[in-house]
C-alpha cells in the first residue's frame, strides 16, 4: 500500500458515518494565530480538495477581514469547506475529534447495561471482561440501592449517574433477584473497559462475527484470529459477517480484513480517485492460509457506509460471499484527516471510491445479492387472566386468582420479572408500587382501584404502539447456511 500523506495526519480514513450528526460548533477563543491557521487549511485545500480551484484569490482578501474582525474564523473555515468540501467535510477541535471518533467503545464503569422501563433499573447484560463479570448479578436483576441510597423510585439517568464514577473507586449495589425478596449487595471497583470492535460467536457449525467499525489494528487481527483460527478449529463450515450499522473507520483496518480473508495475491478490492488525476488500486496480498468455509454471508443496512460498503461490495464482486440486506448508505468518497498545528483537525474530501464492476456508488449503495427487510410485527399479546377494575385488592388474599392477573399484567409491563403466580408478597407489592409511581399514583400497600384501571389502559396502550422486531435478515442468512 503506498504512503502519499506524512506523519501530519491522525488517519487516512473513510470518514464515519457518525460525523454527519455533528452540529456546528464555535471554536472557543486560543492564543491561536488565526491567519495562519487559515492558510494551514487553505494549504491542505488546496492540495488534497477534489474541487480547490478558486481558493487563492479568496486567501488574499481573508487577511484584513480577519485582522478587522476576528469572529469570522469560524465563518470563513465553514464557508471555505462549504465550497472546496461536501457534507463530509468538517473543522474539529482537538477535543471534538476525539470525542466523535473514538477508535473502539471504551469507558469506565463496572460492566452492566441496565434498561428502565419509566423508573427503577434492571440488569440487561453483564459485560465480559467487566468487573461485574462472575459476582452473581445477572440480566433480570433490579438495582434497588446504589451506595445505600434508595433508587426504587428514581428515574433511570439518575440511577445510572450514580453507578457511574472515577476510575478505581468503587459502588456498593443492592440488588434483587426475579422472584426474591430479599436484598444483595456487592461491592464492585470500576475500571477502564475497552469494548471491542470486533466480536463473534459460534452455533453448531455456522460461525458469527460482527463488526461493528474499523477502528485501528487491532480490531483486523481480532478479526482475523477469529476467522482464521478460532472457527476452523471450532469446525465451523459457514460464516455470517455482520457489518449492519457499521459506520465505516480506517482503509489499514479495512484492506487487513479482506486480506485475511483472500487466499489469493493480486485480486481487486477496490480504487481511490484523487485530485490531479491520481489513482491508487488495491490488490490483495495473498493469505495462501486464509480459511475457506463452505459459504460466506454477509449482513449489510442502510446505516453501512464508506469502509463497511467497500468490504462487502469487493467480496460479493470476487463471489467470495453472499449480500442480504438492503441497499447501503451509498457513501463513495473518502476523506483525510489532518492534524493542525494548532491540534484542531480537518476532515476534507480528498478521493472518490470505486469496486471494479460497479464503479462509484455514491447515493446508490450496494446492492445486494438477496434483499430482504427486517419487519415489526403486531405484539403478540399473551392470553392473560381476566382482571375485575371494579375493587381494590388487598394483600390478605395472599392467595387469589386476581393477583395472578395483576402480576400477569406487570410481567408484560416490565415492572414484574418472577414467574407470575397467586401468591401476593413483599416483591410484588414492591412491583405494584413502581408501577404507581410511573403513573403518577399514591403508593400503597395494595392494589388500588385506580391503579387496576391503569394497569388495564397501559396492557391496552402495550398491544396498540408496541411492536415486535423480527430480524428477517439474520433468519434469511442462517437459512442460506443451512
Amino acid at each position: 500500500m503506498k504512503k502519499l500523506i506524512n506523519k501530519r495526519f491522525l488517519a487516512i480514513c473513510l470518514v464515519l458515518a457518525m460525523i454527519f450528526s455533528i452540529p456546528a460548533m464555535a471554536i472557543p477563543e486560543k492564543p491561536v494565530d488565526q491567519l495562519a491557521e487559515l492558510n494551514e487549511i487553505a494549504a491542505y485545500i488546496r492540495y488534497y480538495s477534489l474541487k480547490s480551484d478558486g481558493i487563492n484569490p479568496i486567501v488574499k482578501v481573508t487577511a484584513p477581514q480577519l485582522a478587522a474582525n476576528p469572529n469570522l474564523f469560524m465563518d470563513t473555515v465553514k464557508s471555505w469547506l462549504t465550497a472546496y468540501g461536501d457534507r463530509f467535510s468538517y473543522f474539529l477541535t482537538k477535543e471534538e475529534y476525539e470525542a466523535y471518533f473514538p477508535t473502539s467503545e471504551s469507558y469506565i464503569g463496572i460492566g452492566i447495561r441496565v434498561a428502565s422501563t419509566v423508573t427503577g433499573a434492571y440488569i440487561t447484560e453483564i459485560v465480559k471482561g467487566g468487573p461485574a463479570e462472575g459476582r452473581g448479578m445477572y440480566p433480570g436483576c433490579q438495582i434497588v440501592r446504589v451506595d445505600g441510597v434508595d433508587v426504587s423510585d428514581m428515574f433511570y439517568e439518575d440511577i445510572t449517574a450514580l453507578i457511574r464514577g472515577q476510575e478505581g473507586t468503587s459502588v456498593t449495589l443492592g440488588y434483587i433477584e426475579p422472584g426474591s425478596t430479599g436484598i444483595k449487595f456487592d461491592n464492585i471497583t470500576r475500571r477502564y473497559i475497552d469494548v471491542p470492535n470486533v466480536t463473534y460467536s459460534i452455533e453448531g457449525k455456522t460461525g458469527y462475527i460482527n463488526v461493528a467499525q474499523f477502528g485501528d489494528m487491532r480490531d483486523a487481527l481480532d478479526f482475523d484470529e477469529y476467522y482464521n483460527k478460532v472457527f476452523p478449529k471450532a469446525g465451523v463450515e459457514y460464516v455470517i459477517i455482520d457489518v449492519r450499522g457499521n459506520p465505516g473507520g480506517a482503509v489499514d483496518t479495512l484492506l487487513g480484513m479482506l486480506n485475511s480473508m483472500t487466499r489469493d495475491k493480486g485480486k481487486f478490492f477496490f480504487r481511490l480517485k484523487y485530485a490531479r488525476n491520481e489513482v491508487y488500486e488495491y490488490f490483495s496480498d495473498g493469505n495462501p492460509e486464509a480459511f475457506k468455509p463452505k459459504k460466506i454471508v454477509l449482513l449489510a443496512d442502510d446505516m453501512s457506509a464508506s469502509c463497511s460498503e467497500v468490504f462487502v461490495g469487493a467480496l460479493q464482486e470476487l463471489g467470495m460471499a453472499e449480500l442480504v440486506g438492503v441497499p447501503t448508505y451509498g457513501k463513495a468518497r473518502s476523506q483525510f484527516h489532518i492534524g493542525l498545528t494548532s491540534g484542531d483537525v480537518l476532515i476534507i474530501t480528498a478521493s472518490t471510491v470505486e469496486l471494479l464492476n460497479i464503479g462509484e456508488y455514491q447515493e446508490v449503495g450496494i446492492i445486494p445479492k438477496h434483499r430482504v427487510e427486517n419487519t415489526e410485527e403486531k405484539y403478540p399479546m399473551p392470553a392473560l387472566s381476566p382482571l375485575d377494575t371494579s375493587r381494590a385488592i388487598f394483600p390478605f388474599a395472599a392467595m387469589s386468582a386476581r393477583w395472578l392477573a395483576v402480576e400477569e399484567r406487570l410481567s408484560e409491563l416490565g415492572y414484574f420479572y418472577a414467574v407470575p403466580d397467586e401468591v401476593c408478597d413483599e416483591y410484588t407489592i414492591w412491583c405494584v408500587n413502581r408501577f404507581q409511581a410511573a403513573q403518577g399514583l399514591s403508593k400503597t400497600r395494595y392494589a388500588s382501584v385506580a391503579m387496576l384501571r391503569a394497569l388495564n389502559g397501559a396492557i391496552a396502550e402495550l398491544a396498540l404502539t408496541e411492536g415486535i422486531y423480527t430480524d428477517r435478515q439474520m433468519e434469511y442468512a442462517e437459512g442460506l447456511c443451512k
